[in-house]
């Protein structure tokens, strides 16, 4: 009588103990608006996605200003901050949580596409979802 490989008796056990892959955690900014008009004042509206089922979270942030890291949402769920090269988020992983997610993205406007030129000033735009990928958790 032939017997299986010792090792081939323990195959199935091993895949179930497989890890899982998990999906990378991914937020979402649309309906991104910023105008700095001819006296260089800011205005700055977009609106905060986090999709996940354990995190859901929909805001609309609004500023004046791009000087500093700001805060949106009535508990101040979401830090921005918006320069010319980048846009950086930082979010509470869960309500009563100290960790902090970060991601970041460079800008990449391109005249013409995401930047406009209009009497009043300059309009950074983007319309279409922009994905930020989570790429560190801290706390």
């Amino acid at each position: 009588m032939l017997l299986p490989h010792p090792f081939l008796l323990f195959l199935p056990l091993a895949l179930a103990l497989a890890l899982p892959t998990t999906t990378p955690l991914t937020w979402l900014v649309s309906n991104f608006n910023l105008t700095i008009d001819r006296a260089n004042r800011t205005s700055l509206t977009f609106r905060f996605h986090d999709p996940s089922p354990t995190h859901y979270t929909a805001l609309t942030c609004v500023t004046n200003t791009t000087q500093a890291m700001h805060a949106c949402g009535p508990n101040r769920e979401v830090l921005y901050k918006i320069s010319e090269g980048e846009v950086i988020l930082r979010r509470r992983m869960s309500a009563n949580s100290t960790s902090m997610g970060t991601a970041r993205q460079g800008t990449n406007w391109v005249e013409g596409v995401n930047v406009t030129e209009t009497e009043g000033g300059r309009v950074y735009a983007r319309d279409e979802d922009w994905a930020f990928a989570v790429t560190s958790v801290s706390g």
